[in-house]
């Protein structure tokens, strides 16, 4: 489950196609069965998440870290070749934190300055 800030949905809302919800904010990516959405609704979910992350990050006042960096980057590159539920994946892991990841000490370094304005101009490419 992504630690990002979305609503639950109630079961009613739950048979109404993904693209007629008013706020994307109260899709929630656990009660939707992913495959079942359209190519574009999942297109939107997951432009949508991407967005939802950078914003997170950026409210931190802080840059990336390696391991944001390559899931979010790797997240854009899955959507941008039509892999909607790769990229989903990619979103999920980039939500882990430290002590949840393989060799946190190279993930998690900083040794480069990874910018969420560096991420969001790869995100304005995908259309």
């Amino acid at each position: 489950m992504l630690d990002l800030p979305i609503q639950f949905i109630s079961t009613h809302e739950l048979s109404k196609p993904i693209n007629s919800y008013a706020n994307p904010a109260t899709i929630d990516p656990d009660l939707v069965d992913f495959d079942q959405l359209t190519i574009d609704d999942q297109k939107y979910l997951v432009r949508h998440l991407l967005e939802k992350a950078i914003t997170e990050i950026e409210s931190q006042d802080r840059h990336l870290t390696e391991w944001e960096a390559d899931t979010l980057t790797g997240a854009i590159g899955a959507a941008m070749c039509g892999m909607y539920k790769l990229s989903m994946t990619k979103i999920e892991l980039s939500q882990l934190k430290r002590n949840a990841v393989v060799h946190p000490q190279i993930w998690f370094s900083n040794t480069e300055q990874y910018t969420c304005s560096q991420i969001r101009e790869s995100l304005s490419h995908l259309h």
